[in-house]
Parts: structure tokens; C-alpha cells; sequence
């Protein structure tokens, strides 16, 4: 079969893109390949929320300041994206399940997560999107919580949206509007005779969008684009049996920022039928089979009972658990737009836990390619899928963002104590264990001045990745 566009990958881009390429190009013929299933898919796995502020972190180099500005550049883009694509279809008007998220820092916190809490509000007060709540507030949410938070902010706008409400609802207007669905898994990418070979039948484009997430670069040809690594997440689906308090009953996300180094916040999201608690991360190789790392699932379990609804909610509640793969680039930034040596391939991956939220930016930047138009985006040379690996920053700065990052989550995970003795000792041992893995990185990479992002570190040497260093 021939098509015009073919869109490799079913999640939130992929699905957008199709609808948004048919809308644009009526007359052409638009093909979306991906598994029904949607197997480890980072789109159908993740608590959805459209968080732009509350993904802020403090910066420990001029190029990680240079990802959260990007960060910030798309997810803005992003969410006034969804906004107005949920006032455009009634189909998606039960979509949205949050209007706006309650930041909270807990008592004793990391000095990491401190600063992030810290960078998050300042940058939100910015924007006009930061509401200051009340102890009275503060004390109703967290009733049943063990302690109270130390301090917490409302982030007016920071919606949350229901995966299979948007899925469903994305299978139908494509449906509406002759997108061609094809339910099979891709097993080869030939871009020199513009094939493409899935498990029942070879299909010929004209042009091509890869958004096949972490698989995207072992598709490709070797070097077509960095190699990716996939943060594996892992969250918990409750049912609304049991659940009972005020927390419970708001249309209000409840999360932290970042409390160490690969993972996002701990959040609490409601959906439709029933409520996401999420999100516990560790990094691997992008082709490896993966699995629910069990401490992950004791650590949201215990810290939604410790933090949020208390001991007897959490003692009657169901549920299930969800995993997912976020596709991320050695280098950190995400990987969008054409390839200079073949023009008619669009790229859109390495966006790690931001892909959902990005989405109708992403789309909107690939709608400007099909037409011929060239992007200006402020950001394009941080995201060119032909761009060499950006360096984390100096050395003493990423081995600073290692330390902090995995004291933060030794602290959280409980693995030390939070004495200065303890925490001096640690991170003494944590800088000296950073200082001596990024010089194996160099070894085996064979670049002696390369400073990869920290959180890959152990990925490259195929060690255990240990959120909080190996032990």
C-alpha cells in the first residue's frame, strides 16, 4: 500500500498528528501504524497531567537551564494546545478530570526537592498562576496525612485529562475522518526505498513521522539520530472503592516537584473511574524488556498512605498497576524535527515524561513541515534530530546535580537518615562514586571531555540504575 503520510506510533502525538494531518490535508491519504494494545506505551500510562510549572526544577548548568526553558517554551504551547482542541470536538468535553494542581512540600524534605519546590513558585508567580492557600486549606486535603505539608500552593490551570477518555475519543475522529489504522508492530524502516515493514505487510510513504517513542532510534538506520534510553514507569490505578476524604473529592491533582534526579513528582490524579497515583522511574536500555521495579510499588503505596489518605483509606482501597516507557535522549532534550539528509522524515521523540503535555505543540510543528514551511522555533537547535550530544554542563557541575539529585532520593527512600552527620557522610561518598563513573562513562565512550546527563550515567556502563547510586 501506498500513503502520502505515514505516522509510526499510536500515542498522544501519533493520534494527533493523524487527526491533524487529514484536517490540514484532506485529500491525502493518512496512515497510523501502532499496536492496539498499546504495550508500555508512555502516552497510555501516564497520569496525563498538562503540569508546566509544577516540571520546573532548580538549574545546575547553563544547559540544564537551557532544557527547562525549552521545557517550559513547549509545555505552555502544549497545554494552550489541549485547551483549545477540548473546546473544539464535544468528544472530548469529558477529557479534562482537574482543573488546577495543589504543589506540596512535605515536612523534612531533601534540600533538593526544597529547591525545586522553591524554583516551581517563583516561576509560577511569574506567569500569574501561583495561588497561595490557606492552613485551613491545607489542613482539610491532608486530614488524614501523618504530618502536614510545610508549605503548599495552588497552580491555577494545571489541568489533568483521562488517557482512555482521550484514546477513545481519538479513535473516533480519526475513524470520522478515513485516517487508515493499522493495528501491527513496525519491525524495519527502510528510508532509502521509503518503506516501511511491519509484521503483516510493507507499506511505501511519501512522508514519514517517526513517534515510536523509546524505540524510535532501534528502528532507524545506526546514527540516523542519538541513542535513546527509556525511563520506566511504574503507577498505580485506584478504583473509587474505598476512597473517601476531602482530597479525594476536589478536581484537583495533588504532587510534589521532583524529589530526585530521573523521577517526576509524586502525584495523585483523578480520573473518571477512579483515581492515578503515580509515578516511580528508573532508567535502561531503550530495547530491553523491562519490569516493575518492586520498591517503587512499596514507595508510592506507603508515601500516598503517609502523605495523603492515611492509614485506614489506604488499608480498603483496589486497584492496578500501570507501566510505561518514556522515551529520553542521551543528551536530555528531546529529539524534533526533519532529517536534514531526508527531508520527507519527521522525527518526535526523546520528550521523556513531557510527550502528552508537548503533543499539540509537536503536531503543530509538524503540520508547519508538511506544508513546506520552516520551523522557527526559538529552541530547534537543542531538538535537531542531526544535533551532536549537548554536554550536561562542567564536571563539577554534573557531579553536583548527582550528588544532590541521589541524596534527595536516598532521603525519600529512606536509606539514610536525615542527620547532618549522615547527610555529610553520604554526600562525600556520592560525590566521590560520581566522580569515578563519569570516568568510566569517558572510558567507554572513548570521549574524555564528554559530560552526558547524570542520569544516564549508569545506563551507558549497563550498571543497575539505582535511583539513589549504586550501593
Amino acid at each position: 500500500m501506498n500513503y502520502d503520510y505515514v505516522i509510526l506510533g499510536n500515542g498522544a502525538i501519533g493520534m494527533l498528528t493523524a487527526i491533524g494531518l487529514k484536517r490540514e490535508h484532506p485529500s491525502k491519504r493518512v496512515c497510523l501504524i501502532g499496536s492496539k494494545t498499546r504495550k508500555n506505551s508512555a502516552s497510555a500510562a501516564a497520569g496525563a497531567m498538562c503540569n508546566v510549572f509544577a516540571e520546573i526544577e532548580a538549574t545546575y548548568s547553563e544547559s540544564h537551564s537551557k532544557l527547562m526553558e525549552l521545557s517550559l517554551w513547549y509545555g505552555i504551547a502544549g497545554r494552550e494546545g489541549w485547551i483549545e482542541l477540548i473546546a473544539s470536538d464535544s468528544r472530548l468535553e469529558k477529557l479534562k478530570t482537574a482543573s488546577d494542581t495543589l504543589l506540596f512540600l512535605k515536612k523534612d524534605c531533601s534540600e533538593f526537592e526544597l529547591k525545586n519546590f522553591e524554583k516551581a513558585r517563583v516561576i509560577a508567580k511569574e506567569y500569574g498562576v501561583a495561588k497561595d492557600v490557606s492552613n485551613e486549606l491545607i489542613k482539610r486535603f491532608f486530614q488524614n496525612a501523618r504530618d502536614l505539608p510545610s508549605d503548599a500552593f495552588k497552580i491555577e490551570g494545571e489541568f489533568a485529562l483521562d488517557t482512555q477518555v482521550m484514546f477513545h475519543a481519538f479513535d473516533r475522529i480519526c475513524a470520522d475522518l478515513n485516517v487508515s489504522i493499522l493495528n501491527s508492530e513496525v519491525s524495519e524502516i527502510d528510508l532509502n526505498s521509503s518503506n516501511i515493514l511491519t509484521e503483516k505487510e510493507r507499506i511505501k510513504f511519501d512522508r514519514l513521522i517517526v513517534a515510536l517513542g523509546s524505540n524510535s532510534a532501534t528502528l532507524l538506520p545506526p546514527g540516523t539520530i542519538q541513542n535513546l534510553v527509556q525511563g520506566v514507569g511504574t503507577a498505580i490505578e485506584i478504583r473509587k472503592k474505598g476512597m473517601s476524604g476531602y482530597f479525594s473529592e476536589q478536581k484537583v491533582v495533588i504532587r510534589t516537584v521532583n524529589r530526585g534526579g530521573a523521577q517526576c513528582g509524586f502525584h495523585f490524579v483523578p480520573r473518571n473511574e477512579g483515581f492515578y497515583l503515580g509515578a516511580g522511574n528508573y532508567i535502561m536500555e531503550a530495547e530491553r524488556e523491562s519490569d516493575h521495579r518492586l520498591e517503587t510499588i512499596r514507595y508510592l503505596f506507603n508515601t500516598f498512605e503517609r502523605e495523603v489518605c492515611g492509614v485506614d483509606i489506604a488499608y480498603s482501597l483496589e486497584g492496578r498497576l500501570v507501566k510505561g516507557h518514556r522515551p529520553r535522549s542521551l543528551d536530555g532534550f528531546p529529539i524534533i524535527g526533519h532529517l536534514p539528509k531526508n527531508p520527507n522524515v519527521f522525527i518526535a521523540t526523546g520528550t521523556n515524561r513531557a510527550g502528552l503535555t508537548w503533543a499539540p505543540k509537536i503536531v503543530n510543528q509538524i503540520l508547519t513541515w508538511s506544508n513546506g514551511e520552516l520551523d522557527n522555533s526559538p529552541h530547534q537547535d537543542y531538538v535537531a534530530p542531526d544535533r551532536k550530544l549537548i554536554d550536561f554542563g562542567k564536571e563539577k557541575e554534573a557531579i553536583t546535580y548527582y550528588s544532590e539529585s541521589r541524596l534527595g532520593a536516598a532521603l525519600e527512600h529512606e536509606r539514610i537518615t536525615k542527620t547532618t552527620e549522615a547527610l555529610g557522610q553520604e554526600r562525600v561518598r556520592l560525590r566521590k562514586y560520581a566522580h569515578d563513573l563519569l570516568a568510566n562513562v569517558r572510558t567507554v565512550t572513548k570521549s574524555p571531555n564528554a559530560v552526558p546527563h547524570p542520569d544516564h550515567w549508569a545506563v551507558i556502563l549497563d550498571k543497575p540504575s539505582v535511583c539513589y547510586g549504586i550501593i
